[in-house]
């Protein structure tokens, strides 16, 4: 089994990847 690394669980880091998806994709979830 793989382990999640502590990037993964880094909030920051997920909340940039969101933003940096919905403006490469153009669509917006409002989550």
């Amino acid at each position: 089994m793989v382990q999640s690394s502590a990037q993964s669980h880094d909030k920051d880091l997920q909340r940039r990847l969101w933003t940096v998806s919905e403006e490469l994709t153009g669509v917006s979830f409002g989550v």
